[in-house]
């Protein structure tokens, strides 16, 4: 990875990237998307558990 400044680069960032953005900066986000996460890895690891 070359971490050599340009100063002509430009970066195009998307709407839905400001939007993750401004999601991530709500104080209540993270923790929700943390338990949503949680609850999918448990859906999942049970239904491993119960195919065995």
């Amino acid at each position: 990875m070359n971490n050599e400044t340009h100063p002509d680069a430009t970066a195009f960032i998307t709407p839905e990237v400001l939007e993750a953005v401004k999601d991530l900066q709500q104080p209540d986000y993270v923790p929700m998307l943390i338990r949503h996460l949680e609850e999918m890895l448990d859906f999942f690891i049970e239904d491993i558990c119960s195919d065995l």
